[in-house]
């Protein structure tokens, strides 16, 4: 079978070097890929609000060798993290730098991964250009996302513009893929028709995978009984629900929360806390990630909370769920979601989104389980992820699909 030459479009995709976490996706992915024949080069932002560290960048284009692959960095301007009309414009920059970059190979496939769909529109002229096949990865709905959790609406001129690119690329992307289970649903929506979308979901390496008997230390503490939250405080994370819940259970002072993480809503969930007078809930700020699974290790539960949005009707794919299953912790998962990670791995409770006294009430559910039963659910989070979320296991559906469009 011949080599297939893969280039990948992705703003936000990194390396180890320079994110914490977030981006490493493909990163991981090439080493596979080389394996099974594939030529891999992924063209990312130089710069955005998600790095710990920035790739050198002085010219426009920036080659960076990897394990199986090549980074390409593409020079960016920086923005004020908080600015959604810096991130804006940074995704149009990177998007016409695009028409600027030369192709040593000629690619056979375009993959592009959102959550900007801008580079989908230089991907569709690549196919004209070298016949390539386009493959679109959907990690993050838009325009959903600002309508449902900022409240526009579909006729502000953005999200009007945004919604005609995203009916255009799902209508005319070789194939479809996302990191959400019941995408497809949403792709049924938008185009009035079924076209098939391929559920790929977010993966770890296999470095990250505690050796035997490490994920089953659901740890018991004879003091207290710590309920763990680790990730950003904003809007999606509905983390209210555990300040109230903390105000449920404030009473039964053997229950403390601990909040690991930073965002635009903390002040306003601290004020929260302090209105309710509590003691329980210790806002602990953002931690590095490789200080997290210590933190984990050192609780008997972790939350996590979506809002009532018909937004995570299609799923979720949040990294943290990996977190969780991989310390062998029950995760208790405040959301309405159909395929919700927890009730597909048997691995907690989920309860409904909103409410801290079902939040509340789970938490004393698995507080009087025995040590036992705590850890049997944690040990079913344990083996979800290495049956179904490793790199070398998603790989394999990748390179099918990749190989399929011969």
């Amino acid at each position: 079978m011949s080599k297939i030459n893969l280039l990948i479009l992705n703003q936000f995709a990194s390396t180890p070097s320079y994110s914490s976490g977030a981006g490493e996706r493909f990163y991981y992915l090439c080493p596979f890929f080389k394996e099974a024949g594939i030529k891999t080069r992924v063209v990312s932002g130089g710069y955005n609000h998600l790095f710990v560290k920035n790739p050198a960048t002085p010219k426009l284009f920036n080659d960076e060798k990897i394990d199986g692959g090549l980074f390409t960095w593409v020079k960016i301007r920086t923005y004020n993290k908080a600015s959604f009309l810096g991130r804006f414009l940074s995704w149009i920059e990177f998007f016409l730098k695009l028409f600027l970059l030369r192709h040593k190979d000629r690619p056979d496939v375009v993959l592009v991964s959102s959550m900007s769909l801008f580079p989908i529109i230089y991907a569709f002229w690549l196919r004209l250009r070298f016949r390539s096949k386009v493959v679109l990865e959907v990690r993050d709905i838009w325009p959903l996302t600002p309508m449902e959790l900022g409240g526009y609406s579909a006729k502000n001129p953005f999200i009007f513009f945004m919604a005609l690119i995203e009916k255009w690329a799902y209508s005319s992307a070789d194939i479809l893929v996302s990191v959400l289970p019941d995408f497809s649903k949403h792709v049924k929506n938008v185009l009035g028709k079924s076209k098939a979308a391929h559920w790929i979901p977010n993966a770890i390496p296999a470095s990250m995978v505690p050796s035997k008997g490490e994920g089953d230390n659901v740890k018991e503490d004879n003091d207290k009984f710590v309920i763990t939250y680790t990730g950003a405080l904003g809007i999606a994370n509905a983390m209210e629900v555990a300040v109230d819940a903390a105000n449920e259970l404030k009473e039964h002072k053997d229950i403390v929360f601990k909040i690991l993480g930073d965002g635009p809503d903390k002040e306003d969930l601290m004020a929260r806390a302090s209105s309710y007078h509590l003691n329980n809930i210790d806002f602990m700020g953002k931690v590095p990630k490789d200080e997290v699974a210590d933190h984990l290790r050192q609780a008997q539960v972790a939350i996590i909370s979506w809002q009532d949005s018909k937004l995570y009707e299609f799923g979720v794919s949040a990294n943290k769920y990996n977190d969780y299953m991989l310390a062998g912790l029950p995760i208790i998962s405040a959301s309405n979601i159909s395929s919700d990670p927890v009730s597909r791995a048997n691995c907690g409770i989920q309860v409904k989104a909103g409410s801290g006294k079902a939040l509340a009430e789970a938490v004393i559910k698995l507080k009087e389980m025995s040590s036992e039963e705590r850890l049997e659910l944690g040990q079913n989070g344990y083996q979800y992820v290495l049956s179904h979320q490793v790199y070398s296991t998603i790989s394999q559906s990748y390179i099918k699909l990749l190989k399929d469009l011969e």
